[in-house]
C-alpha cells in the first residue's frame, strides 16, 4: 500500500511539474476582453442562415474566400490547396488552380485582370486567365510572411494584404486552424497589414501589432482599408489617403465571436463571417498569462475550440448593423464570410465541404447611423 501511494505520489508530482514547467510555444500577454454581451440587441439569436443552400465544390473542403471576375466567373479556395471555379451556368465548382499551399483570402485585380491570393503558405500570390501562377511577395522588409492570409486589390494596383502572425506561421504550426488557435492564445500583438506597390513590387508594413490580421475589404471612398482584427473580437479602419492618413479607427468593437473575412458588398454594405462565438474560458483566463500557458499544455482535443455555429453580418462602414444571420441548427458552421454575387448572398466556411447560397433581402445602408459597442 505504501508502495502504491508513493507510485501515485510521484505520479502527480511530475503531472505537476509537466503543467508548471513545460516548454510550450506561447508566451502569452495578460489582456482584459470587454464583457460578452453575447447573442443580443442586434446580435439576437435567430435562425434567418439555417435555410441556406448547399453548392458544391467537388472533392475540396473549407472554401474559405470567394471572389468574381467581370465575366461572372466565380472562384473560391479550399484546404486541399486548390482554387475552384464556376463559371456563369455551371452548376457545380471544377478545380482550376493548385497553389501548392493553402489558398485562403482571394480578390479579382482589376488593374491586372488576374487573381490575387492570399496564400497562407506561400505569401501574396496573382494567377492570371491562363493559369499561370506568380509569387507576387514571400517577405516584408527582410522578414517572412508567414501567414497571409487576405488580400483586396485597390483600382491603382495597389494590394493591401494581412499577415495574420509573423511568430505562429500556417505551415510551421499544424495549419491555419491550429496556428491561429496559439496566436488568439497569445496575444501577443504578431498580425500586419501590409501593402504591395506595383511600381517598385516591394511590400511595406502599414499597420503592425494586430491581434491574428485576418479579412479586409476596400472603404467606401476609396481611401481606407477596413480590418478584422479577430484576437479582438472587433473591426477596424486604417486610412491610407486623405486628412486621417495613418490613423486606425474602430468600426465594430466586442462582437459576440471571432470576425473572419470581409467583404464588401452593395449599396454601402460591408459584410463579416463570424467563424466561432467567443467561449467565456478563453475570455476568463486572458488577464492571467499563467493559466493560458496551462491551457496550452493539455492534450489538443481537450483545449478550448471554435464553436459549431453559422453566423454572418452586415454592417455600414460607420458601425451600423444592418442584417444579422445565424444559424443555430448548425446546417451550414463556421462561418468564414459572404459575399453578394448574381443577386444572392454566397456563404464560406472554414470547414464545411460545401459553399451556401441564400436568398435574402438585402438593406441598403440608412441615412441615420449608430454604432453598437
Amino acid at each position: 500500500m505504501k508502495r502504491l501511494m508513493s507510485g501515485l505520489g510521484v505520479g502527480f508530482l511530475l503531472v505537476l511539474l509537466y503543467f508548471l514547467l513545460w516548454p510550450v510555444e506561447v508566451e502569452p500577454v495578460a489582456w482584459s476582453p470587454a464583457p460578452d454581451r453575447g447573442y443580443t440587441g442586434a446580435f439576437a439569436r435567430n435562425d434567418r442562415l439555417s435555410s441556406v443552400q448547399r453548392v458544391q465544390v467537388p472533392d475540396l473542403t473549407g472554401p474559405e474566400d470567394l471572389a468574381a471576375d467581370p465575366q461572372g466567373t466565380l472562384y473560391t479556395t479550399s484546404h486541399e490547396g486548390w482554387i475552384a471555379r464556376r463559371s456563369p451556368g455551371q452548376k457545380v465548382f471544377e478545380r482550376w488552380i493548385d497553389t501548392g499551399g493553402r489558398p485562403l483570402g482571394i480578390d479579382w485585380d482589376g488593374a491586372a485582370d488576374r487573381l490575387v491570393v492570399a496564400d497562407a503558405h506561400r505569401g501574396l500570390l496573382a494567377v492570371d486567365r491562363e493559369g499561370r501562377l506568380t509569387v507576387l511577395a514571400d517577405e516584408v522588409e527582410g522578414t517572412p510572411i508567414l501567414y497571409a492570409d487576405d488580400a483586396v486589390c485597390l483600382p491603382s494596383g495597389e494590394i493591401y494584404f494581412t499577415d495574420a502572425s509573423t511568430k505562429f506561421g500556417a505551415e510551421a504550426f499544424g495549419g491555419t486552424y491550429a496556428a491561429s488557435l496559439l496566436d488568439i492564445m497569445e496575444h501577443g500583438g504578431h498580425g500586419r497589414l501590409l501593402r504591395w506597390s506595383p511600381d517598385t513590387q516591394a511590400v511595406t508594413t502599414a499597420v503592425d501589432g494586430l491581434q491574428f490580421a485576418n479579412g479586409v475589404a476596400l472603404g467606401p471612398e476609396g481611401r481606407s482599408i477596413l480590418l478584422a482584427e479577430t484576437g479582438s473580437y472587433r473591426i477596424l479602419r486604417y486610412f491610407f489617403a486623405g486628412p486621417d492618413k495613418g490613423e486606425t479607427k474602430v468600426v465594430i468593437d466586442n462582437l459576440p465571436g471571432f470576425p473572419d473575412n470581409l467583404n464588401r458588398g452593395g449599396e454601402g454594405r460591408y459584410w463579416v463571417g463570424i467563424v466561432s462565438g467567443r467561449r467565456a474560458i478563453v475570455d476568463a483566463i486572458g488577464p492571467y498569462p499563467f493559466l493560458r500557458k496551462m491551457v496550452t499544455r493539455v492534450p489538443t482535443s481537450f483545449r478550448p475550440e471554435a464553436t459549431r455555429y453559422g453566423h454572418v453580418v452586415a454592417f455600414s462602414v460607420e458601425g451600423e448593423v444592418l442584417l444579422d444571420l445565424q444559424d443555430h441548427e448548425e446546417a451550414f458552421v463556421r462561418t468564414t464570410g459572404a459575399f453578394e454575387h448574381g443577386g444572392e448572398l454566397w456563404i464560406t466556411s472554414l470547414h464545411e465541404p460545401d459553399l451556401g447560397r441564400l436568398s435574402v433581402d438585402l438593406p441598403p445602408v440608412t441615412t441615420t447611423t449608430s454604432t453598437p459597442g
